[in-house]
């Protein structure tokens, strides 16, 4: 039984390990917000809906999950009581005869579930800033901050965590006949043989992780082949466009999120023009030609499996935006 709680961010890996794990000859399903029922259809995965449906709360919420206050903070909360209930009898259902017990994301429920059914429970993060750590505040917190205070901030937020859920929690354990929990946070995350599906070249564990964490790397679906017509008729429309995504996160300003990238582009580029010098060298990794335009490179280098394949000066990027890598993946196969 997989049953992540939140966005497509958290359901999708799930429906990507739902996938191996029926190659492998499991019996898998899932359970998570109405709204990912289509999804989870489109690859054959059996369906259970629980909770509400994220992805319309947070439309709804845009411009208050976003911005990073106490009140807004304390409004998500409220909407993860009201579906604790709705988590814990869903699963109660559907995981009677099952092995194993998978959650992700906001799952509250999941821990005291497998103890009532007397399952094995693991807990799965996309992100190490899902787990306790002097490296990193929690979640909800956007700032980089020193350890001793990174180490106050997580005794905080487990804190608010306990005053906003853990009595709801404690109501459906001893629905279950289950004791009370003193604490909800760790419980359910470092406490629940975590894994952690994440590059580790991009992010990898701290060094204060929960013992026994297990990190996998990434679970992806497999890459469409193909575009939707809407999409490939934008794309055809004029310049390459860029893409800036923050995951299911809505935005209630894309127009000014828009000018702030754009802002940040020339900035960068302004920045690293008055750093040139005969006597300094840079090295600029990039997928996207028009950053060149600002920063016009003296060389050019593709790098493909590991090495470099062509070098040329700055024709050879407007090459590669014209006509595409394929062919450099290739030659380095």
């Amino acid at each position: 039984m997989l049953a992540p709680a939140g966005t497509r961010g958290d359901v999708e890996p799930m429906i990507a390990l739902a996938r191996v794990l029926r190659g492998r000859g499991h019996d898998v399903v899932l359970s998570a917000s109405p709204s990912f029922a289509g999804l989870a259809a489109d690859h054959e995965i059996p369906f259970c809906p629980s909770g509400m449906d994220m992805q319309t709360w947070l439309g709804g919420s845009a411009h208050d999950v976003t911005r990073p206050r106490l009140r807004n903070v304390r409004a998500a909360l409220g909407m993860l009581s009201s579906t604790v209930e709705a988590q814990f009898r869903a699963l109660a259902q559907v995981c009677d005869g099952a092995d194993l017990l998978v959650g992700a994301g906001l799952q509250f429920a999941g821990a005291s579930i497998a103890e009532a059914l007397g399952l094995r429970y693991r807990f799965v993060a996309y992100t190490p800033q899902s787990f306790e750590s002097t490296m990193h505040a929690p979640p909800v917190l956007p700032w980089v901050l020193p350890s001793a205070t990174n180490r106050v901030a997580w005794f905080a937020w487990r804190r608010f965590v306990d005053v906003t859920l853990l009595a709801f929690v404690n109501r459906e354990r001893h629905a279950l006949g289950l004791g009370p929990l003193r604490e909800l946070w760790r419980r359910s995350t470092a406490l629940a043989d975590p894994l952690l599906a994440c590059d580790r070249d991009l992010f990898g564990a701290p060094i204060d992780a929960p013992p026994g964490l297990v990190q996998t790397g990434a679970w992806h679906l497999p890459t469409a082949q193909t575009l939707g017509p809407d999409l490939e008729a934008f794309l055809q429309a004029g310049e390459a466009p860029v893409y800036v995504g923050f995951g299911s996160m809505p935005d209630s300003d894309p127009a000014r999120t828009t000018q702030l990238v754009l802002d940040a582009l020339r900035i960068v580029a302004e920045g690293v023009n008055a750093m040139r010098s005969p006597d300094r060298s840079m090295l600029i990794i990039t997928h996207y030609q028009r950053l060149l335009d600002h920063i016009r490179p003296d060389r050019v280098h593709v790098l493909a499996a590991g090495r470099i394949v062509a070098s040329g000066g700055p024709e050879l990027a407007h090459a590669l935006e014209a006509e595409g890598y394929d062919k450099y993946a290739r030659a380095a196969a």
